[in-house]
């Protein structure tokens, strides 16, 4: 069960996590900008608290980047959760049953217990269960690194502390009981981390996670009832290689009137509603969520695309 939620669900993994990535690269493309005029701009009695306050900014991209990585994956791969503390008392507060909706709680409650750990176990788990491979060691540690002084700043302290040294595993910038010093040299060097990682995981995650669209549409034909007809390379051509399109023959098929609503949503997913004759109503009463065809109209209504 749930086949056609987990294939659609990869379209929406992919343009969000590309979203994501997109986003934080301009943000901390913004900030190495404004980096290079605030030194002129901010005056020097006010430039410790503005660097420390700079730090939290752009330790944040980071943060964001593994939150939506996890979510958007748990909802994709369900079995990548693993044991959750959400219980069956926790489904029955649904008053109507959205499997998206769900997955994204239990995702939210497992992401939390992810996030309270330290920051070396948080990149062990992304590296292990998620990007299936490991981030270069040094990149690693300078992320741990800033997370750490990030941590300092947050709690109000003023020297490097014990619990500092700990979670860098001995591979810290400063001595414990030094003085917290946040400088411009070191948020160029952060900025140019946080670059880095950002790079990186795209670099990964497209390796291992962003499938193509017209792969999700052959995927969904092949296990309709229509791929068990008809082919995919007869139902489809590609004339256009990033555009698949509706063959006469798939176009022209006797298909019966149930198969057609089928094939109708097909349509759908490749030029919009309006270019179909989709009902339904009809469709839901000949092919109910139980079947993959109900289920792969009911998770398109949700997450559309389109070609």
């Amino acid at each position: 069960m749930h086949e056609a939620m987990k294939i659609i669900a990869k379209v929406y993994l992919r343009d969000t996590i590309n979203k994501c990535l997109k986003t934080n690269k301009t943000n901390i493309e913004h900030s190495r900008d404004y980096l290079s005029i605030s030194n002129d701009l901010i005056p020097s009695e006010f430039a410790s608290i503005h660097c420390s306050t700079f730090l939290l900014g752009i330790t944040s991209y980071v943060d964001d980047i593994i939150r939506t990585l996890l979510n958007e994956i748990f909802i994709c791969y369900p079995e990548k959760l693993g044991k959750t503390s959400f219980t069956a008392s926790d489904i029955i507060e649904y008053d109507d049953i959205n499997l998206y909706d769900i997955l994204g709680d239990m995702a939210k409650k497992r992401i939390n217990e992810i996030l309270y750990k330290n920051v070396s176990e948080q990149l062990k788990y992304l590296e292990k269960e998620v990007l299936e491979s490991e981030l270069r060691p040094e990149l690693v540690d300078n992320i741990i690194e800033i997370k750490a002084t990030r941590n300092l700043i947050a709690h109000g302290e003023k020297k490097y502390t014990k619990a500092y040294d700990i979670q860098t595993g001995g591979k810290n910038r400063n001595r414990i009981g030094e003085d917290i010093s946040v400088s411009y040299d070191y948020l160029n060097e952060c900025v140019s981390s946080v670059e880095c990682f950002i790079s990186e995981i795209e670099t990964k995650v497209k390796k291992a996670y962003l499938i193509d669209k017209k792969d999700v549409l052959r995927e969904l034909w092949e296990k309709s009832r229509l791929g068990k007809i008809m082919n995919y390379e007869t139902a489809w051509d590609y004339h256009n290689e990033k555009i698949p399109r509706p063959s006469e023959a798939m176009r022209n098929f006797t298909w019966s009137h149930s198969e057609t609503q089928v094939k109708e949503l097909f349509l759908c997913i490749y030029g919009g509603v309006r270019n179909s004759d989709l009902d339904i109503k009809y469709y839901f009463e000949r092919w109910p969520t139980h079947t993959f065809e109900g289920e792969m109209l009911l998770c398109w209504l949700q997450r559309q695309f389109y070609f």
